[in-house]
């Protein structure tokens, strides 16, 4: 039998893949690349966006000047909260003394002074004072007298007593660093101009229906806040 002409020598073994001289194979590090180089964008795109937002919706807040202890006090004894002395109460409304007050910021009035009960929040009670961070209104008083916040320069939260039925006109007008208050379900009357130019005011929570909310109280206060009902958030839109 006569031998079939092959295209390589009898008797040479065919080189196998491996031995063969093939070009390489493409290295996947290009596509890892340019899979990174796509991600990079996009994360920093997500940051500046978070970023962003954060910014919209918190502004820059100036750090509260709070009044010191005296300088007799040690740290330990200073007071963390108002005493009775800084108040006085007629007829079952309450007055502020500031010059007495040597608090931390944070204000908790009293259910009594002096044996007296607390019931109201005299007109301008706290108008105009600086140093007051936060305030907290004790059950049993039900009025809240007219301008008795307001034009106080770091007040950032007011939390009312279920048993407040009355908010004065311009209770809080010129808090500039007001962000949130705590209203109350027994709320009977708001006076005209309560949250007058809380430039800062993001929040204002209220048990009730947002219905009677509207009742109470619709004059806008800045285009970003919102009330918070059992019922629903909404925005604080003006008549």
């Amino acid at each position: 039998m006569e031998q079939a002409n092959l295209p390589f020598p009898t008797g040479e073994v065919l080189p196998s893949r491996e031995n063969r001289d093939l070009p390489p194979a493409p290295s996947p590090e290009p596509e890892r690349q340019r899979t990174g180089s796509r991600i990079l964008p996009a994360a920093i795109l997500v940051v500046m966006f978070l970023a962003g937002l954060a910014a919209f919706l918190r502004t820059p807040e100036e750090t509260p000047t709070i009044p010191q202890p005296a300088a007799a006090a040690t740290e330990e004894s200073a007071p963390e909260m108002l005493s009775e002395d800084c108040f006085w109460v007629q007829d079952g409304e309450l007055f502020f003394l500031p010059d007495l007050y040597h608090g931390n910021g944070v204000v908790t009035v009293p259910n009594t002074v002096a044996g007296q009960p607390v019931t109201a929040i005299s007109d301008h009670c706290f108008s105009g004072c600086s140093g007051l961070v936060m305030i907290i209104l004790p059950d049993g008083i039900t009025r809240v007298g007219d301008g008795a916040f307001s034009q106080c320069p770091d007040l950032r939260g007011v939390a009312l007593s279920d048993t407040v039925t009355f908010l004065g006109e311009s209770a809080f007008r010129g808090d500039t660093a007001l962000e949130s208050v705590l209203t109350s379900a027994a709320l009977e009357e708001i006076g005209q101009g309560c949250f007058e130019d809380c430039d800062r005011l993001r929040f204002i929570f209220y048990p009730g229906s947002h219905e009677k909310w509207q009742e109470l109280y619709r004059e806008q206060v800045t285009p970003y806040t919102y009330v918070s009902c059992y019922d629903g958030f909404y925005p604080q839109i003006g008549e």
